[in-house]
């Protein structure tokens, strides 16, 4: 979960105590597009406990979404990875939810009677290490 860095969430940080889904009950969402993998597990998730969530808005780009929580308009989901990743990791604070079961399902299609050349078999064996790397 991002959020802006405000008093509230600042608080919450400093604590170091896990966050659960309960610390973020009620909070604006600001969401990816329908059909986003994360935004669909955070939201089954927040179902089965009964927390409700209010979303105000739905953008298609990680990089609004993250201007829009820095500058304080909401919080969002977004995947650690892409948190890591982000060049504007410092404008907001990230929290790893104590619950952290929220995996995603990825899927490698391929047509299996076809020799695939050279460059999309080492793109498929790299792609197959990579994510049996993550779930080790």
């Amino acid at each position: 979960i991002i959020t802006p860095k405000t008093a509230r969430f600042l608080e919450l940080k400093e604590n170091k105590r896990p966050v659960s889904l309960a610390d973020f009950a009620d909070e604006a969402f600001i969401w990816r597009e329908k059909g986003s993998a994360t935004r669909k597990v955070f939201e089954e998730k927040c179902a089965q406990q009964s927390v409700s969530i209010r979303n105000i808005a739905t953008m298609n780009s990680i990089g609004a979404i993250e201007t829009a929580v820095s500058n304080g308009m909401g919080i969002s989901v977004l995947s650690e990875m892409g948190v890591k990743r982000s060049a504007r990791a410092r404008e907001f604070l990230s929290f790893i939810l104590e619950d952290d079961c929220f995996d995603r399902s990825f899927y490698l299609i391929y047509k299996k009677n076809i020799t695939l050349s050279p460059v999309a078999s080492e793109f498929k064996q790299f792609v197959l290490d990579y994510f049996s790397m993550l779930h080790r």
